[in-house]
């Protein structure tokens, strides 16, 4: 129960602080999800957008929100 209120106060979270929410759910090897994380923080430098992530990690789901508070 208390995994459960942590989880949707995480999401409660991340809405209040952003206008535009979008979330991806991706599967990777768990020896993977550093360079993943990684790869994907790279990549959004080139984008006006954050990402927030949080998941099972011991078997590689990753939930990531991808967050904007520019609506153009």
């Amino acid at each position: 129960k208390d995994v459960w209120a942590a989880r949707s106060s995480f999401l409660d979270g991340i809405e209040e602080q952003t206008k535009l929410l979008d979330e991806c759910d991706v599967v990777v090897p768990v020896n993977k999800i550093a360079p993943y994380v990684m790869y994907v923080n790279s990549i959004k430098k080139d984008y006006d957008f954050e990402v927030k992530y949080f998941g099972h990690a011991g078997d590689g789901n990753l939930h990531i929100y991808e967050c904007s508070v520019d609506m153009d």
